[in-house]
């Protein structure tokens, strides 16, 4: 997250020009690197998908990738539509970089017991 420093500038009657400093809130800064993650995933999904004769060991030849890591990657695409939208906003935990989203191999079923792996839990 990037914080940025407000600066405003104020005048008052005889006491001429004064500097008033405070942190604004913190913006969360999206991750390029998760962001194609996801596209490519998303992409291979469709590809699959799309094409009943292609299989995942054709993606992964194309991508020159291994298949389990193909594999892997497409999980991403059955996440909640909150989690996919809050990792291309930025505003996950720092315990998601796109490396441990690329292996993840365990993602639960239900989108309720994926956002409490991602810590969005809805009450």
């Amino acid at each position: 997250m990037q914080k940025k420093l407000d600066c405003t500038l104020m005048t008052e009657l005889g006491t001429g020009l004064r500097v008033v400093l405070g942190e604004t809130e913190a913006h969360p800064v999206p991750n390029e690197t998760i962001a194609g993650l996801l596209k490519t995933a998303f992409l291979w999904r469709e590809q699959w998908f799309n094409n009943p004769d292609t299989a995942l060991k054709d993606i992964a030849k194309e991508a020159n990738a291994d298949i389990s890591d193909v594999s892997k990657q497409m999980r991403l695409t059955f996440l909640a539509p909150d989690i996919v939208r809050a990792l291309l906003d930025g505003t996950t935990s720092d315990d998601w970089p796109p490396e441990r989203l690329r292996r993840l191999d365990d993602l639960p079923v239900t989108w309720s017991e994926q956002r409490r792996l991602f810590g969005l839990a809805q009450n």
